[in-house]
């Protein structure tokens, strides 16, 4: 069975399938002469499409979501998802009061973009000399975090992830089993050792503490591709501190029921780098950024039953400085500016209007600083 929510979603839901089977109580659709989309109840995005007759039925879960029921094949599930019939005649023949406008959405959403539809990835960079790179934990069906590699400049230009109530913070041990990533050729990327003498930390971007669900999802924040050569003096600095205030609202669900967040070093234009970093133990040399960012996205249910979102900006100076007595508000920007500083699109795949909104302005009082 095709899984898309947490473990513990799953047997929830799981559970309530069985009953539903049993005694009936959930909506079965039982035509499957229809071309239907899936797609998530709070982004409107898109997350699956079945052709008439590759489906039997779809089983919707009220509170939960849906399943699906492939011909031939185990059930899909999809949590926090509905569904809508879409025809070639008619492309939406049952209106639907979410559906949203996105004209610069993520898409040819295959292989390694196949996640790149939610709502922490940002724009994603055409040609072949850019590899995503998804990263998912196997005790607990969440992913861990993505990242877009520049396999030209062998950097990072942003890792990205969520905090949600499936990826709670469980204080698991960090073991600091720095290793390359599977996903990209080893030639491509540094080594741990690459880093060794140089005068510069592995900088985490998606951070050891961002990832506390489980050891398997700790250990993959130590892929050499979701690191920067960073000075110790930033790393341990003004970065802990903005790593720090960004899991305090990531995992609290008082403040948020979803946060999105984007970090990375600036490399895509040589004014942008301090300069290269000479690897220890090869030819490699790595662009040593010479900013570093955050872009954060909050996303909260309020009573009446609609969501609300709201958007951040960090922006700092990697050089000696360690900002110990600088408020971390004073280093915020808005989306907009943050765009305007890196060249990168983030949130793409909001709705058109909600992007505009979130990305133009922010509210520092809004924030649990």
């Amino acid at each position: 069975m095709n899984i898309h929510f947490p473990m513990k979603r799953f047997i929830f839901m799981f559970v309530g399938v069985m009953t539903a089977l049993v005694i009936g109580a959930q909506t079965k659709n039982t035509s499957n002469d229809k071309d239907i989309e899936v797609y998530d109840s709070k982004t409107q995005a898109v997350l699956r499409t079945y052709k008439a007759g590759t489906y039997d039925f779809v089983v919707t879960l009220e509170g939960y979501g849906l399943k699906v029921y492939v011909k031939s094949k185990d059930s899909e599930d999809f949590f926090d998802a509905a569904y809508r019939v879409v025809s070639q005649t008619d492309p939406n023949p049952d209106p639907d009061p979410h559906d949203q406008v996105n004209k610069n959405k993520n898409t040819n959403l295959v292989g390694n973009r196949q996640y790149a539809w939610r709502l922490e990835y940002p724009k994603l960079r055409e040609g072949t000399e850019n590899i995503i790179s998804v990263h998912k934990a196997q005790d607990v069906e969440d992913i861990t975090l993505s990242l877009e590699w520049d396999t030209n400049k062998k950097a990072q230009r942003w890792s990205c992830f969520q905090f949600h109530g499936g990826t709670p913070n469980n204080n698991v041990e960090r073991k600091n089993d720095f290793r390359q990533d599977p996903n990209i050729p080893s030639h491509l990327q540094p080594t741990h050792k690459d880093y060794a003498s140089t005068g510069y930390d592995r900088g985490h971007m998606c951070a050891s503490e961002d990832r506390q669900t489980t050891q398997e999802h700790n250990s993959q924040t130590f892929f050499m591709t979701n690191m920067h050569p960073q000075l110790h003096s930033h790393n341990g600095g003004i970065w802990k501190r903005l790593e720090e205030l960004v899991q305090k609202w990531g995992y609290n669900r008082s403040f948020c029921d979803t946060l999105y967040a984007v970090k990375a070093g600036t490399i895509d234009k040589e004014t942008d780098l301090l300069g290269y970093m000479q690897a220890a133990k090869s030819n490699m040399k790595l662009p040593i950024p010479k900013y570093f960012y955050m872009a954060i996205l909050s996303f909260k249910k309020g009573q009446d039953g609609k969501g609300q979102y709201q958007a951040i900006g960090f922006w700092t100076v990697h050089d000696g400085v360690n900002y110990k007595k600088v408020k971390l508000n004073t280093l915020a920007c808005s989306i907009k500016e943050l765009e305007a500083k890196t060249g990168i699109d983030f949130f793409c795949n909001l709705p058109d209007d909600i992007e505009k909104m979130v990305e133009e302005a922010y509210d520092p009082d809004q924030w649990n600083w």
